[in-house]
């Protein structure tokens, strides 16, 4: 081995113990319940996803494992007495770990480096010693699809969880909707010109029922700020194996999604944990469409010189109003996946040149 091939080995290993143990300690930090300590938990896939994207998904898959033995020995070290009792508590959260976050976080940075040289041979990894011109990357649109298919599954997993400790999902609904009612007593109280006719039961349980799909929203957000982020930071260092996506152009989910999401509204009308599935699926969905309905905006909008006041006025509906307005983006990202509004656009400045 050539003394340059031990240095990249020897990076290549400190890349995977830092960004496993910084993952652990950013895990560990849910256990202060403080707003800054919750904000910098939420960042806890960037390490891996940095390590994959950077140096390859072996690393990133060990970066994962060093921070999976990480969480369930910080977890030991927390409860201050090693027994059998301490043991199971430090695999039990290191299994929660390795579900929610060292996974899909891995799997996330996996497949943003497959790459392929036409479409009839298979997607492999991309090395970095090979050339990227005559490459084409998996597309972003899949990728956010695995992203939202992580999400609902997380969710699920979660909603499965609290009713099977409560004997049914209907009695995990009433007793959360009996924890939500001092909140929500407290928030009309405040307001009584505005929630003066409103059945403060009813919002409670609506509130308990809607959660799921909050979270599966939320969670979904969380992975793909991080998956951005860690592409932006590795990209500063010249070590992203794929060049950085025109999202305005590429962003684009496939066809056949839209089955997905007619299944999951249909089933969103079915009773108790069926109906939460259906509705945490279609707002994962949803959100992904959306996302593709902004894509399309920053796309058509370029060359106009009111593109900065229409894409502010957009983000700040979107600050002040959300969830609302990500309907209707959705439905501009479905009418561009049936009639592909962008291609038609590039299609008709291609035809208008002399």
């Amino acid at each position: 081995m050539t003394p340059k091939s031990n240095q990249s080995s020897s990076l290549s290993s400190i890349v995977m113990i830092g960004a496993g143990l910084c993952a652990a300690v950013l895990f560990t930090l849910l256990r202060q319940s403080t707003p800054q300590a919750l904000a910098l938990a939420h960042l806890t896939p960037l390490p891996i996803m940095i390590s994959a994207l950077g140096f390859g998904p072996a690393i990133g898959f060990g970066a994962a494992a060093v921070a999976t033995m990480s969480v369930a020995l910080l977890a030991i070290v927390h409860e201050g007495v090693l027994s059998g009792t301490t043991a199971i508590i430090g695999l039990a959260i290191a299994v929660i770990f390795i579900v929610c976050q060292a996974l899909p976080a891995w799997w996330l940075g996996f497949v943003s480096c497959l790459a392929r040289l036409d479409e009839t041979s298979r997607w492999r990894v991309q090395t970095a010693d090979k050339k990227i011109s005559s490459l084409s990357f998996y597309p972003i649109g899949r990728i956010l699809v695995y992203a939202a298919a992580i999400a609902v599954f997380l969710t699920s997993l979660v909603t499965g969880a609290s009713a099977l400790r409560y004997g049914s999902f209907g009695a995990a609904v009433e007793h959360l909707t009996a924890k939500a009612l001092p909140i929500v007593s407290k928030l009309i109280e405040s307001r009584p010109d505005l929630f003066a006719d409103f059945d403060v039961h009813a919002i409670a349980r609506l509130a308990v029922k809607a959660t799921p799909a909050v979270l599966a929203a939320w969670c979904l957000l969380t992975f793909i700020a991080n998956l951005w982020l860690a592409g932006r930071i590795v990209q500063t260092s010249n070590r992203l194996r794929r060049p950085w996506p025109n999202i305005a152009q590429e962003l684009s989910l496939p066809r056949t999604l839209i089955l997905a999401l007619a299944a999951a509204f249909g089933l969103c009308f079915a009773k108790d944990w069926l109906g939460t599935l259906g509705l945490v699926a279609t707002a994962a969905l949803v959100l992904i469409y959306a996302l593709q309905g902004l894509a399309v905006v920053h796309c058509l909008s370029r060359g106009s010189r009111w593109r900065p006041f229409m894409l502010f006025a957009i983000y700040a509906t979107l600050v002040l109003f959300i969830p609302w307005p990500l309907a209707l983006f959705a439905l501009l990202g479905l009418a561009d996946t049936v009639f592909s509004l962008r291609e038609r656009k590039a299609a008709a400045l291609l035809a208008s040149k002399p």
